[in-house]
């Protein structure tokens, strides 16, 4: 339980402190004033459930076609060329979905491969408290066997544990202005602003992991708290000043995290522990 407190902890901070940024630039755009709100990220997940829900409600193969091309367009399907779009879909609406290593060991047969993230993104249209993995999560959690099933069931629980532990402590709320405050104020925009369904509902993981999505696209600042080790060494950073940033996410922001993990809670329990790669199983 230390373990996942210090990772929540860590990522709490690090989303609360970025949060209007990540709502401005990526989340929902309102920084550009030239942006369409219906070509933002919560936008098209918004369509994929409401068509989700309309053609599960209806039948309708208008509906269906409308949730395959949304959630085509969201979760980038037509990007993993070797998984048969149709053969997925069709295991999507299989009744009686299972467990993570069910669904994985059904896609494999489809693609011939380990389905990480599609395995994950399917479940998650099913139970949507399940976290979603990709490339981005990956970046933050670190990288996982991709050929150990076991190890990537383990993996993705503890992403899970972590989310609980965000949401039952409110490290992201206080009913004012931290990270799920203000996606809530600007998500309820949205859906005036464009006559959308108020019932259709985001739930508390799926924002958190829109905020760990996001935030491996925007520049991150380096303090003594959170300067990767890998780097160089601390005199040599003078910060805070001036003050530097991560400029490429997409590559450091692993090290950026665990530093953070490592230095500010991790240390608060004595424990020592490895963050680099597997840390979570």
């Amino acid at each position: 339980m230390k373990k996942t407190e210090a990772w929540a902890r860590a990522l709490a901070e690090t989303i609360n402190h970025y949060a209007q940024t990540i709502i401005d630039d990526v989340l929902f755009k309102t920084s550009d004033r030239d942006a369409l709100l219906t070509d933002t990220p919560v936008y098209l997940y918004y369509k994929v459930l409401e068509n989700y829900r309309d053609f599960r409600k209806t039948g309708l193969k208008d509906k269906q076609d409308l949730f395959e091309f949304y959630f085509t367009k969201f979760f980038g399907l037509d990007t993993r060329k070797p998984l048969d779009k149709r053969a997925f879909f069709d295991e999507l609406y299989k009744p009686n979905h299972k467990t993570y290593k069910g669904v994985l060991d059904e896609l494999r047969y489809i693609s011939s491969s380990i389905e990480r993230s599609f395995a994950s993104k399917l479940l998650h249209i099913i139970d949507r408290s399940f976290p979603i993995f990709d490339k981005r999560i990956k970046f933050i959690f670190g990288e996982i066997d991709k050929g150990n099933v076991s190890k990537m069931c383990t993996y993705l629980h503890n992403v899970y544990d972590v989310y609980q532990y965000l949401i039952k402590n409110s490290l992201l709320r206080n009913g004012k202005d931290l990270a799920l405050d203000l996606f809530d104020k600007h998500y309820a925009y949205l859906l005036n602003d464009l006559c959308l369904d108020e019932s259709i509902v985001i739930t508390e993981e799926k924002k958190i992991d829109f905020f760990l999505w996001a935030i491996t696209m925007i520049p991150l600042e380096v303090t003594y708290d959170n300067y990767p080790e890998a780097w160089t060494d601390i005199n040599e950073l003078e910060i805070p000043y001036p003050k530097r940033y991560i400029e490429n996410p997409e590559k450091d922001i692993t090290l950026y995290i665990d530093s953070l993990v490592n230095r500010k809670y991790i240390k608060e329990y004595n424990q020592e522990i490895d963050f680099y790669f597997n840390r979570f199983v």
